[in-house]
């Protein structure tokens, strides 16, 4: 402790931090402290109780530690501490032993002296994902201890070990537009905007798993590819979400660069999205024009005008799965998914109407965010009128609103696998207000 109240201008610096007092009013106080114990103070002692008189955090946990480099560590050493910069966040593992799950990630951390693998267990996964801690972040690791694997030293977190956040990494993040082939540890932050769904492969070389999804900023889009554990933890994520991607690579595609993540990656769901276009502003389509009359049953990326002559009274919602948004079924009050077995549902939305272009009539099909969009309600606003209302008299409150408007839709046709005729799936609208203005809404899920 010794050290830390000798450093009288550390000791000023926490206290300009936390009162706002300038450094004049605080050497006043200490000349004033010092007189009333009439000379037996030194400056850092007098800063000290000035200090503490003002009720500031001095952070004498953290100037207590004793702090180990990690060139100084050896096999065997515990209950060590150490102040750390993270150089790569590897993606986390879930394994099963003994009949109990469990999760890991793989750190490497550095200090001047070197770096070394941190590997933490079950709940401080947890701890890392809460407290956000990624590549570039400053942290104090408290009560670690070191053993090896494969004669190369790897450290630990003990009982009741602590990390701790110290100080955020500025973010040195790359722009879509600015990736080339052969890239190496590329970090940057985008919209997901198109998503292919997981699939397994097997060859005389390996065999694994891969998530192919889009993803774009405001300079770009391009294609990326997960690999094994990430892709699987790409069945979390839904077109639209903002994420973080660290420690991937690039390489040529068959049309152009794509980026990969693979071992050394991880990817988040990112908070701050720094501006990011929606979705809709991300992928471009180029939709024909076409006549009811002519659609055939497969007919994709087409454009239709009309009018709306009718609304259909089907349920307006559903459950899905929380984790791949597919419709879940329920057995004796319990929601089970075909994928991820039983599940806390979300509700997902789900609209149609007949439209006329005067060639002929087609039912046009809304999922998702699109229907709360074209109704002018907020998700939750709508939940709380089907609760209250039911699906039938909500839309029979709509019906005179809605009916007769003229509308353009984009999309694609499909059949229904119930009764085999054709219906129009709807990704896209324009809708035209009382004052000849088109007011565009769309969704891609």
């Amino acid at each position: 402790m010794a050290s830390f109240l000798d450093d009288k201008e550390k000791l000023i610096e926490l206290i300009k931090e936390s009162t706002g007092k300038s450094e004049e009013e605080i050497l006043k106080l200490i000349e004033e402290k010092k007189i009333k114990f009439s000379g037996l103070l030194t400056d850092s002692g007098a800063a000290f109780m000035i200090a503490k008189d003002l009720k500031v955090d001095l952070k004498l946990e953290d100037s207590l530690t004793e702090l180990i480099k990690i060139g100084s560590l050896e096999d065997g050493m515990n209950n060590i501490n150490l102040e750390v910069s993270v150089k790569q966040v590897f993606a986390s593992k879930e394994f099963e032993k003994n009949g109990k799950k469990g999760k890991l990630v793989n750190l490497v951390v550095e200090d001047e002296t070197g770096e070394i693998r941190l590997t933490l267990w079950h709940k401080d996964v947890a701890l890392l994902e809460e407290k956000k801690i990624s590549k570039g972040d400053k942290i104090l690791l408290r009560n670690c201890y070191v053993s090896s694997f494969n004669e190369k030293l790897q450290l630990n977190l003990g009982y009741n070990g602590e990390i701790k956040l110290k100080e955020k990494a500025k973010q040195e993040l790359k722009k879509i537009k600015d990736l080339k082939e052969n890239m190496a540890s590329v970090d940057l932050i985008a919209r997901i905007i198109k998503m292919y769904g997981k699939k397994d492969f097997s060859s005389e070389k390996a065999s694994g798993s891969l998530y192919n999804f889009e993803i774009g900023d405001d300079s770009g889009t391009i294609r990326v590819t997960a690999w094994n554990e990430l892709a699987s933890e790409l069945e979390k994520f839904r077109v639209g979400d903002a994420v973080k991607i660290e420690g991937a690579y690039t390489k040529k595609g068959l049309n152009a660069v794509e980026l990969n993540l693979g071992w050394t990656a991880r990817i988040l769901k990112q908070e701050t999205e720094l501006d990011l276009p929606k979705v809709n502003e991300l992928v471009s389509y180029n939709y024909e024009k076409m006549k009811v009359e002519d659609l055939s049953g497969k007919d994709s990326f087409k454009e239709l005008h009309g009018t709306i002559v009718s609304l259909n009274k089907n349920k307006l919602s559903f459950n899905v799965c929380s984790k791949c948004r597919k419709r879940v079924k329920e057995f004796e009050n319990k929601f089970v998914c075909e994928e991820h077995g039983e599940t806390i549902p979300e509700k997902n939305f789900v609209f149609s109407f007949e439209l006329d272009d005067g060639t002929g009539i087609i039912r046009c099909v809304l999922f998702g965010e699109l229907v709360p969009e074209l109704l002018d309600l907020s998700k939750e606003k709508l939940l709380k009128e089907i609760e209250a209302k039911g699906s039938e008299a909500f839309i029979e409150g709509i019906e005179d609103e809605l009916t007769g408007k003229p509308i353009t839709v984009k999309g694609s046709v499909k059949k229904n696998s119930l009764n085999h005729e054709s219906e129009f799936f709807v990704k896209e609208l324009k809708l035209i207000n009382e004052n000849k203005v088109e007011v565009s809404k769309s969704f891609i899920e």
